[in-house]
């Protein structure tokens, strides 16, 4: 039976549940699924270590950027009147223009977020992978240059090694940032509204759930080649990644 879930029927509860089952070890650094790290005294599957608490992969900013896309994108539309010049302007009503910026803003802090935890695992010496970041200020040069720097990997060739696994296509969902990405850019910098399409903050909640699994196919792979072993999958996992979005403790609305 398909028991996959249109994320944009999800409107009584906060999506940040997407992210909120990813936990990493507070001593060896791995990253999984395994919900029971939130169980004090729980030992990890890696290193064995008692676990003081759950610690979330995703920091909060991640939590908060993806309940805001949610929350501006079902919030009312605009009156009447104001909708009839939008619609006859093809424009994308005003409340979900700020959906398009958020998923860039989420798009460049879960990158920011894998790379320092990278470095982490890399156990660069202290102050270095701030000074790489500085250096680095912009994705392409910290994809471009800095991730191939520490990896010895190029980020096309990984992206896509993890597309070839993966039920998800995580090279087309970056092809969609970068294309909202240049939308935002014409929008901010030139005020054209028009760059915009119709359907684009509708693409980005869609693609919520493909970017949160990059990120985290990112890091354990990484991980795997460099650092520790880590599991693809743990048993209990309540929603499975690396897949399309499925019915778990979500309830869509009707």
């Amino acid at each position: 039976m398909d028991n996959s879930l249109d994320i944009l029927e999800i409107k009584g509860q906060r999506l940040n549940l997407l992210v909120a089952d990813f936990y990493i070890c507070r001593y060896c650094k791995i990253v999984d699924r395994d919900d029971k790290r939130g169980l004090v005294g729980h030992p990890c599957s890696n290193c064995g270590k008692p676990s003081p608490d759950g610690m979330w992969y995703f920091p909060v900013q991640i939590h908060s950027l993806i309940n805001l896309m949610q929350e501006q994108y079902h919030l009312q539309p605009p009156t009447n009147t104001q909708k009839r010049y939008i619609l006859e302007a093809e424009e994308v009503p005003t409340h979900q223009i700020a959906v398009i910026i958020l998923f860039c803003t989420l798009w460049e802090v879960l990158i920011d977020h894998f790379l320092v935890n990278l470095m982490s695992a890399l156990k660069l010496p202290e102050g270095v992978a701030e000074r790489l970041l500085a250096d680095h200020k912009y994705r392409d040069g910290r994809i471009g240059k800095l991730f191939p720097s520490l990896t010895g990997d190029k980020w096309a060739d990984i992206m896509a090694e993890l597309t070839s696994q993966s039920e998800l296509d995580f090279i087309e969902t970056e092809k969609f940032y970068l294309r909202v990405r240049d939308a935002r850019n014409e929008f901010l910098h030139k005020g054209n509204s028009w760059a915009i399409a119709a359907q684009m903050p509708e693409q980005c909640l869609r693609n919520l759930w493909p970017s949160i699994n990059l990120s985290f196919s990112y890091i354990i792979t990484m991980s795997q080649k460099y650092v520790v072993k880590i599991p693809h999958r743990t048993p209990n996992s309540h929603i499975r990644w690396n897949a399309p979005l499925r019915c778990s403790s979500f309830t869509p609305s009707r």
